[in-house]
């Protein structure tokens, strides 16, 4: 049984896709010579200083940051762009619609006069993953 692979879900990074179908139901590696994927006599590899490393945490909201409208991450963010924010129990939320980080606060997430203003209530679990 041949298959086409689904390329969307194969993304390497924002900047650099890196993988696409070749039209064979198969995938084609994109190697350029700037890029983290790099192809030599032994095969690809990846520089991982070229990747950035993922942190997953929970927190659960209290009476302080719903006034606040914010609450403080345990690590900065690498890049305030890649962070993902889940209310456990909801659906995911939009950056800058529902929650942000603001310009030069690497640590901080914000959501004053966006969705979750109204959304969010103290005990609710979130979970944020983001770039450190």
């Amino acid at each position: 049984m041949n298959t086409k692979l689904d390329y969307r879900f194969l993304k390497v990074s924002e900047t650099s896709p890196g993988l696409e179908d070749d039209g064979s139901h198969g995938v084609r590696v994109k190697v350029k010579a700037a890029g983290g994927i790099t192809l030599d006599s032994t095969g690809l590899s990846v520089d991982r200083s070229l990747l950035n490393e993922f942190l997953m945490v929970e927190h659960t909201i209290t009476a302080s940051d719903v006034t606040n409208a914010n609450f403080t991450l345990v690590s900065p963010m690498a890049n305030t762009n890649q962070i993902a924010l889940t209310v456990y129990g909801g659906v995911p939320q939009n950056y800058g619609v529902d929650y942000t980080c603001k310009a030069g606060d690497s640590t901080t997430v914000w959501w004053n006069g966006l969705g979750l203003a109204t959304a969010i209530a103290e005990g609710d679990e979130v979970q944020v993953q983001y770039p450190i």
